[in-house]
Protein backbone atom coordinates (compact mmCIF):
# COMPACT_ATOMS: atom_id res chain seq x y z
CA UNK A 1 0.00 0.00 0.00
CA UNK A 2 1.29 3.86 -0.69
CA UNK A 3 1.99 5.37 2.25
CA UNK A 4 1.23 9.23 2.10
CA UNK A 5 5.29 9.74 2.02
CA UNK A 6 5.53 7.72 -0.88
CA UNK A 7 2.49 10.32 -2.31
CA UNK A 8 4.36 13.23 -1.49
CA UNK A 9 7.93 11.93 -3.12
CA UNK A 10 5.83 11.78 -6.19
CA UNK A 11 4.74 15.22 -5.76
CA UNK A 12 4.98 17.54 -9.20
CA UNK A 13 6.53 20.17 -7.69
CA UNK A 14 10.59 20.47 -8.43
CA UNK A 15 12.70 23.26 -7.31
CA UNK A 16 16.43 22.52 -9.11
CA UNK A 17 19.16 23.65 -7.63
CA UNK A 18 22.64 21.74 -6.44
CA UNK A 19 22.36 19.12 -3.78
CA UNK A 20 24.80 21.35 -1.52
CA UNK A 21 22.51 24.25 -1.64
CA UNK A 22 19.72 22.33 -1.04
CA UNK A 23 21.02 20.81 1.86
CA UNK A 24 21.87 24.20 3.18
CA UNK A 25 18.45 24.72 2.95
CA UNK A 26 17.20 21.80 4.58
CA UNK A 27 19.59 22.65 7.35
CA UNK A 28 18.18 26.31 7.64
CA UNK A 29 14.71 25.60 8.09
CA UNK A 30 15.22 22.68 10.39
CA UNK A 31 17.31 25.03 12.59
CA UNK A 32 14.50 27.54 12.31
CA UNK A 33 11.50 25.39 13.97
CA UNK A 34 14.71 24.75 17.01
CA UNK A 35 16.00 20.96 15.07
CA UNK A 36 19.28 20.03 14.99
CA UNK A 37 20.88 18.73 11.73
CA UNK A 38 23.93 16.40 11.85
CA UNK A 39 26.07 16.42 8.75
CA UNK A 40 29.74 15.63 9.72
CA UNK A 41 30.86 12.34 11.63
CA UNK A 42 28.81 9.44 12.45
CA UNK A 43 26.49 8.97 14.87
CA UNK A 44 25.81 5.40 16.85
CA UNK A 45 21.96 4.02 17.05
CA UNK A 46 21.93 1.04 19.84
CA UNK A 47 19.68 -1.71 19.01
CA UNK A 48 18.56 -3.61 21.99
CA UNK A 49 20.16 -7.50 22.39
CA UNK A 50 21.80 -7.20 18.99
CA UNK A 51 24.61 -4.12 18.47
CA UNK A 52 24.24 -1.06 17.39
CA UNK A 53 24.02 0.35 13.42
CA UNK A 54 26.95 3.62 12.78
CA UNK A 55 25.45 5.71 10.41
CA UNK A 56 27.37 8.22 8.30
CA UNK A 57 26.18 11.77 8.79
CA UNK A 58 28.04 13.15 5.86
CA UNK A 59 25.72 10.62 3.37
CA UNK A 60 22.37 10.26 5.96
CA UNK A 61 22.37 13.44 8.14
CA UNK A 62 20.31 13.74 11.67
CA UNK A 63 17.89 15.57 12.43
CA UNK A 64 17.02 15.83 15.84
CA UNK A 65 14.07 17.72 17.22
CA UNK A 66 13.90 19.22 20.88
CA UNK A 67 10.39 17.18 21.41
CA UNK A 68 12.83 13.98 21.33
CA UNK A 69 12.14 12.69 17.46
CA UNK A 70 15.02 12.03 15.42
CA UNK A 71 14.85 11.61 11.47
CA UNK A 72 17.80 10.11 9.53
CA UNK A 73 17.75 11.71 5.91
CA UNK A 74 18.42 8.94 3.70
CA UNK A 75 19.82 11.74 1.01
CA UNK A 76 20.63 8.97 -1.60
CA UNK A 77 18.20 6.36 -1.32
CA UNK A 78 20.84 3.32 -0.74
CA UNK A 79 19.78 2.27 2.58
CA UNK A 80 18.49 -1.35 2.72
CA UNK A 81 14.64 -1.66 2.14
CA UNK A 82 14.47 -3.39 5.77
CA UNK A 83 16.76 -0.78 8.25
CA UNK A 84 13.29 1.59 8.60
CA UNK A 85 11.30 -1.07 10.12
CA UNK A 86 14.88 -1.84 11.91
CA UNK A 87 14.67 1.24 13.65
CA UNK A 88 11.30 2.25 14.01
CA UNK A 89 11.02 -1.17 15.74
CA UNK A 90 13.79 -0.85 18.21
CA UNK A 91 12.94 2.92 18.85
CA UNK A 92 9.62 4.63 19.02
CA UNK A 93 10.77 8.21 18.40
CA UNK A 94 13.60 7.26 15.69
CA UNK A 95 12.59 7.07 12.03
CA UNK A 96 14.60 6.85 8.56
CA UNK A 97 13.18 9.00 5.84
CA UNK A 98 14.10 8.06 1.91
CA UNK A 99 14.69 10.42 -0.08
CA UNK A 100 14.95 10.44 -4.55
CA UNK A 101 17.63 12.04 -5.59
CA UNK A 102 15.03 13.69 -7.99
CA UNK A 103 12.97 15.26 -4.38
CA UNK A 104 13.40 18.79 -4.45
CA UNK A 105 13.93 20.98 -1.35
CA UNK A 106 9.96 21.27 -0.51
CA UNK A 107 9.41 17.36 -0.82
CA UNK A 108 12.08 17.09 1.28
CA UNK A 109 11.15 18.90 3.68
CA UNK A 110 7.19 17.87 3.35
CA UNK A 111 8.55 14.76 4.06
CA UNK A 112 10.18 15.50 6.95
CA UNK A 113 7.28 17.01 8.83
CA UNK A 114 4.98 14.20 7.52
CA UNK A 115 7.10 12.41 9.95
CA UNK A 116 7.57 14.56 13.00
CA UNK A 117 5.28 14.29 15.54
CA UNK A 118 4.37 17.56 16.02
CA UNK A 119 4.54 19.64 13.13
CA UNK A 120 2.69 20.54 10.26
CA UNK A 121 3.69 21.76 6.70
CA UNK A 122 0.50 23.29 4.49
CA UNK A 123 0.21 25.09 1.23
CA UNK A 124 -0.64 28.64 1.57
CA UNK A 125 -3.45 30.48 -0.49
CA UNK A 126 -4.29 32.92 1.69
CA UNK A 127 -1.87 36.37 2.98
CA UNK A 128 -0.48 35.77 5.97
CA UNK A 129 -1.12 38.72 8.80
CA UNK A 130 1.07 39.37 11.67
CA UNK A 131 1.25 42.23 14.44
CA UNK A 132 -1.07 44.30 16.12
CA UNK A 133 -2.19 47.26 16.31
CA UNK A 134 0.42 47.72 13.58
CA UNK A 135 -0.27 44.83 11.19
CA UNK A 136 1.61 43.82 8.07
CA UNK A 137 0.33 41.37 5.58
CA UNK A 138 2.39 39.15 3.19
CA UNK A 139 2.42 35.87 0.84
CA UNK A 140 4.11 32.96 1.66
CA UNK A 141 3.84 29.66 -0.05
CA UNK A 142 4.27 27.43 2.50
CA UNK A 143 4.06 27.44 6.04
CA UNK A 144 5.41 25.06 8.91
CA UNK A 145 4.12 25.25 12.33
CA UNK A 146 4.85 23.31 15.52
CA UNK A 147 1.90 22.28 17.36
CA UNK A 148 2.30 23.28 20.85
CA UNK A 149 -0.53 23.90 23.06
CA UNK A 150 1.71 25.18 25.47
CA UNK A 151 2.76 28.45 23.76
CA UNK A 152 0.23 31.20 23.45
CA UNK A 153 2.10 31.91 19.73
CA UNK A 154 3.41 28.69 18.59
CA UNK A 155 6.28 28.66 16.11
CA UNK A 156 6.02 29.06 12.74
CA UNK A 157 7.89 29.62 9.35
CA UNK A 158 6.69 30.53 6.19
CA UNK A 159 8.80 29.90 3.15
CA UNK A 160 8.49 32.31 -0.35
CA UNK A 161 9.72 30.63 -3.16
CA UNK A 162 11.69 32.92 -5.60
CA UNK A 163 12.01 32.20 -9.28
CA UNK A 164 13.90 34.43 -11.54
CA UNK A 165 14.07 37.75 -10.48
CA UNK A 166 11.13 38.56 -7.86
CA UNK A 167 11.73 41.36 -5.72
CA UNK A 168 13.35 40.05 -1.74
CA UNK A 169 10.92 41.35 1.10
CA UNK A 170 12.67 43.90 3.36
CA UNK A 171 14.72 42.57 6.41
CA UNK A 172 12.57 45.12 8.77
CA UNK A 173 9.33 43.49 7.62
CA UNK A 174 11.26 39.80 8.35
CA UNK A 175 12.53 41.11 11.73
CA UNK A 176 9.15 42.32 12.71
CA UNK A 177 7.42 39.09 11.22
CA UNK A 178 10.43 37.13 13.66
CA UNK A 179 8.88 39.41 16.51
CA UNK A 180 5.88 38.24 15.84
CA UNK A 181 6.78 34.54 16.32
CA UNK A 182 6.76 33.99 12.50
CA UNK A 183 9.93 33.19 10.81
CA UNK A 184 10.10 34.26 6.84
CA UNK A 185 12.59 32.20 5.10
CA UNK A 186 13.37 33.12 1.27
CA UNK A 187 14.32 30.39 -1.29
CA UNK A 188 15.22 30.95 -4.64
CA UNK A 189 14.70 27.82 -7.04
CA UNK A 190 17.98 28.11 -8.10
CA UNK A 191 20.07 29.30 -5.54
CA UNK A 192 19.03 28.10 -2.21
CA UNK A 193 18.65 30.49 0.68
CA UNK A 194 18.21 34.22 -0.33
CA UNK A 195 17.66 37.43 1.40
CA UNK A 196 18.38 41.36 1.90
CA UNK A 197 21.15 42.63 3.71
CA UNK A 198 20.18 44.16 7.53
CA UNK A 199 19.13 47.89 6.59
CA UNK A 200 20.88 50.51 8.91
CA UNK A 201 18.33 53.66 9.41
CA UNK A 202 19.36 56.91 10.71
CA UNK A 203 16.26 58.16 12.44
CA UNK A 204 15.96 60.62 15.36
CA UNK A 205 14.20 59.85 18.18
CA UNK A 206 10.50 59.18 17.56
CA UNK A 207 8.39 62.53 18.60
CA UNK A 208 5.84 61.52 21.79
CA UNK A 209 3.58 64.27 22.47
CA UNK A 210 2.75 64.59 25.94
CA UNK A 211 -0.99 63.40 26.42
CA UNK A 212 -1.33 64.22 30.40
CA UNK A 213 -2.04 67.58 29.44
CA UNK A 214 -4.04 69.58 26.96
CA UNK A 215 -1.62 72.61 27.09
CA UNK A 216 1.86 70.76 26.33
CA UNK A 217 0.31 68.45 23.73
CA UNK A 218 -0.82 71.14 21.16
CA UNK A 219 2.56 73.07 21.90
CA UNK A 220 4.19 69.76 20.83
CA UNK A 221 1.82 69.01 18.23
CA UNK A 222 2.04 72.56 16.34
CA UNK A 223 5.69 72.46 17.28
CA UNK A 224 5.83 69.41 15.32
CA UNK A 225 4.07 70.24 12.62
CA UNK A 226 6.09 73.67 11.97
CA UNK A 227 3.86 76.24 13.52
CA UNK A 228 6.50 77.79 16.04
CA UNK A 229 4.24 78.38 18.80
CA UNK A 230 4.55 79.85 21.90
CA UNK A 231 4.09 78.47 25.21
CA UNK A 232 2.80 80.94 28.64
CA UNK A 233 2.35 84.07 26.94
CA UNK A 234 0.68 87.18 28.70
CA UNK A 235 -1.62 88.68 26.49
CA UNK A 236 -2.84 92.44 27.69
CA UNK A 237 -6.46 92.97 27.86
CA UNK A 238 -6.24 96.18 29.32
CA UNK A 239 -3.44 99.30 29.21
CA UNK A 240 -2.78 102.30 31.39
CA UNK A 241 -2.58 104.12 28.46
CA UNK A 242 -5.84 103.30 26.73
CA UNK A 243 -7.90 101.82 30.13
CA UNK A 244 -6.28 103.27 32.84
CA UNK A 245 -5.15 99.83 34.04
CA UNK A 246 -3.28 96.82 33.45
CA UNK A 247 -4.56 93.53 32.70
CA UNK A 248 -3.03 90.95 30.92
CA UNK A 249 -4.51 87.05 30.90
CA UNK A 250 -1.45 84.34 30.18
CA UNK A 251 -2.08 81.87 27.72
CA UNK A 252 -1.83 78.30 27.40
CA UNK A 253 -0.36 78.55 23.87
CA UNK A 254 -0.48 81.09 21.10
CA UNK A 255 0.13 80.60 17.39
CA UNK A 256 0.04 83.24 14.36
CA UNK A 257 -0.57 82.63 10.81
CA UNK A 258 -1.02 85.43 8.07
CA UNK A 259 -4.07 86.45 9.73
CA UNK A 260 -4.93 85.60 12.79
CA UNK A 261 -3.38 84.95 16.24
CA UNK A 262 -4.58 81.89 18.00
CA UNK A 263 -4.86 81.42 21.65
CA UNK A 264 -5.49 78.09 22.90
CA UNK A 265 -6.77 77.63 26.56
CA UNK A 266 -6.89 74.23 28.28
CA UNK A 267 -8.99 76.28 31.46
CA UNK A 268 -12.11 78.22 31.45
CA UNK A 269 -12.26 82.04 31.07
CA UNK A 270 -15.21 84.23 31.94
CA UNK A 271 -17.19 85.40 29.28
CA UNK A 272 -16.24 89.03 29.62
CA UNK A 273 -12.54 88.00 29.21
CA UNK A 274 -13.68 85.77 25.93
CA UNK A 275 -15.31 88.70 24.37
CA UNK A 276 -12.79 91.30 25.17
CA UNK A 277 -10.02 88.67 23.48
CA UNK A 278 -12.40 88.13 20.72
CA UNK A 279 -13.18 91.82 19.78
CA UNK A 280 -8.86 92.29 19.99
CA UNK A 281 -8.92 89.86 16.89
CA UNK A 282 -7.80 86.88 18.23
CA UNK A 283 -9.22 83.39 18.09
CA UNK A 284 -9.85 81.39 20.66
CA UNK A 285 -9.53 77.70 20.92
CA UNK A 286 -10.16 75.75 23.85
CA UNK A 287 -9.34 72.10 24.88
CA UNK A 288 -9.66 70.07 27.74
CA UNK A 289 -6.94 67.66 29.66
CA UNK A 290 -9.80 65.73 30.89
CA UNK A 291 -10.51 64.17 27.29
CA UNK A 292 -8.42 62.21 24.86
CA UNK A 293 -5.19 63.12 23.34
CA UNK A 294 -7.17 62.80 19.67
CA UNK A 295 -10.10 64.98 20.75
CA UNK A 296 -7.79 67.51 22.10
CA UNK A 297 -6.00 66.85 18.39
CA UNK A 298 -9.04 67.56 16.14
CA UNK A 299 -10.02 70.89 18.30
CA UNK A 300 -6.54 71.70 17.69
CA UNK A 301 -6.58 71.39 13.29
CA UNK A 302 -9.79 72.06 12.89
CA UNK A 303 -9.19 75.34 14.36
CA UNK A 304 -6.45 76.34 12.47
CA UNK A 305 -7.88 74.76 9.48
CA UNK A 306 -4.88 72.55 9.19
CA UNK A 307 -5.96 69.49 6.95
CA UNK A 308 -6.52 66.15 8.77
CA UNK A 309 -8.38 62.97 8.51
CA UNK A 310 -8.54 60.18 10.34
CA UNK A 311 -8.28 56.07 8.83
CA UNK A 312 -6.74 52.69 8.50
CA UNK A 313 -3.66 53.76 6.58
CA UNK A 314 -2.02 50.91 4.04
CA UNK A 315 1.45 51.25 2.37
CA UNK A 316 1.83 49.15 -0.67
CA UNK A 317 5.15 47.57 -1.28
CA UNK A 318 4.27 46.45 -4.80
CA UNK A 319 2.79 49.94 -5.85
CA UNK A 320 6.61 51.11 -4.83
CA UNK A 321 8.78 48.46 -6.77
CA UNK A 322 8.69 46.18 -3.28
CA UNK A 323 7.94 43.02 -3.09
CA UNK A 324 4.83 42.22 -2.78
CA UNK A 325 3.95 42.93 1.26
CA UNK A 326 1.69 45.84 2.82
CA UNK A 327 1.77 47.84 6.07
CA UNK A 328 -1.06 48.77 7.92
CA UNK A 329 -2.04 51.01 10.86
CA UNK A 330 -4.95 53.02 12.33
CA UNK A 331 -4.29 56.90 12.71
CA UNK A 332 -4.34 60.30 12.02
CA UNK A 333 -2.80 62.16 9.07
CA UNK A 334 -2.08 65.58 9.12
CA UNK A 335 -1.23 67.30 5.91
CA UNK A 336 1.21 69.98 5.62
CA UNK A 337 4.62 70.36 3.97
CA UNK A 338 4.74 66.77 4.72
CA UNK A 339 3.04 63.83 5.65
CA UNK A 340 2.66 63.15 9.15
CA UNK A 341 0.96 60.18 10.67
CA UNK A 342 0.38 60.57 14.15
CA UNK A 343 -0.40 57.12 16.06
CA UNK A 344 -1.33 55.82 19.27
CA UNK A 345 1.18 53.07 19.84
CA UNK A 346 4.58 52.28 19.76
CA UNK A 347 6.18 51.28 16.72
CA UNK A 348 9.06 49.08 15.89
CA UNK A 349 12.11 51.20 15.39
CA UNK A 350 12.64 49.62 11.91
CA UNK A 351 9.49 49.54 10.36
CA UNK A 352 9.17 53.03 11.04
CA UNK A 353 12.61 53.64 9.02
CA UNK A 354 11.12 51.57 6.32
CA UNK A 355 7.96 53.42 6.08
CA UNK A 356 10.20 56.50 6.26
CA UNK A 357 12.85 55.38 3.51
CA UNK A 358 10.29 54.36 1.12
CA UNK A 359 6.79 55.98 1.71
CA UNK A 360 8.46 59.29 2.73
CA UNK A 361 6.17 58.75 6.11
CA UNK A 362 6.65 60.51 8.99
CA UNK A 363 5.66 59.13 12.09
CA UNK A 364 4.52 60.39 15.75
CA UNK A 365 2.88 59.47 18.84
CA UNK A 366 1.29 60.04 22.03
Amino acid sequence: MESNIDKIAGSDERITMPPEARLAVIKHVLTQMNATVTSTGNYYLPIPKTGQITIDCSKMPVVEFDDSTTLFLDLDNKAPDNLRKIVSDSWSNFHLVKINQKDDVIVILRKIFATAKNYSMTKQSKPVTIGSPFTAEFFVDWIISKNDTRQARPLMQGLRILYGENALFPKALKNYARKNAFIVTEISAQNGIVGKPEEIYSLPPMIVYPSTSAKDFSYALLSDIGLNPEKDVDIKVFSTEKDGINLSIKSDVIVKDAQYQYVIYSRELSPQFINVLTQAGNKLVFVNSNEPPKNTMETVLRALNITFVNGYFTFSGAEKKQAPFTLNFNGTKIKTNKDLYVIDFDIDHEIRGLLQEVWAANIARY
